[in-house]
């Protein structure tokens, strides 16, 4: 729990910068996301890295969204119902990892997805953070000396969501949040993992203060 937080906070961290301003707008107290409910995140390039290694892979993400929540941190915006990952031999991997046995992203469904804040002045929004809790993804892959690696991870995810035209159409995982992992075979899974990558969302989400 300590180094899931720790890596939240720092790359809240990189982000804080960008924390909205007043603007005489401090009585709204909702965000409202139109059309809510069902929705797809999809990713061409998931890449998740470690010890110097990489696996790429297509991904897409089944969420069902809130129409309505406060603006107050930890507030549910929705939830992760399904992952979809794309097959291991369409995935790319680097020199250092012989086969990729499984990519698995869909343990411990459903994710909940939770506000933490608005980025911009108020009231025109630019961004707003996220976080995904518990996040499960199992890594299986034989390196080059074939030694058989599988890590478990469950971090919690800092997301950055872009809102352009009052519109969330797409958005990305934070940078500089590293998770550890948990073996579940013989062998050392690499000390830390970095999980990257850049979702479009469909549809796109208006987004407006209550």
């Amino acid at each position: 729990m300590r180094s899931r937080r720790r890596a939240l906070l720092g790359a809240f961290a990189a982000v804080a910068a960008l924390s909205t301003g007043t603007g005489g707008a401090a009585a709204l107290r909702s965000l409202a996301f139109s059309p809510g409910g069902a929705a797809r995140a999809i990713s061409s390039a998931l890449t998740i890295t470690g010890s110097g290694q990489s696996i790429i892979c297509s991904s897409t993400l089944s969420l069902e969204l809130e129409r309505s929540i406060p603006k107050t941190a930890g507030a549910l915006v929705g939830r992760v119902t399904r992952v979809e990952v794309g097959r291991p031999e369409t995935c790319t991997k680097t020199s250092g990892i012989r086969s990729l046995n499984g990519f698995r992203l869909e343990l411990t469904l459903p994710w909940h997805v939770r506000y933490q804040t608005i980025l911009g002045t108020l009231p025109r929004i630019t961004g707003v953070l996220l976080v995904i809790l518990r996040l499960g993804w199992l890594w299986d892959f034989t390196d080059v000396l074939g030694r058989n690696f599988r890590c478990l991870f469950e971090p919690d995810l800092g997301i950055l969501a872009a809102v352009e035209a009052e519109r969330v159409r797409s958005f990305r995982i934070l940078v500089g949040q590293t998770f550890r992992g948990r073996e579940l075979a013989p062998g050392r899974c690499p000390e830390t993992f970095e999980l990257s990558g850049e979702f479009r969302l469909e549809p796109a989400q208006e987004v407006r203060l209550l």
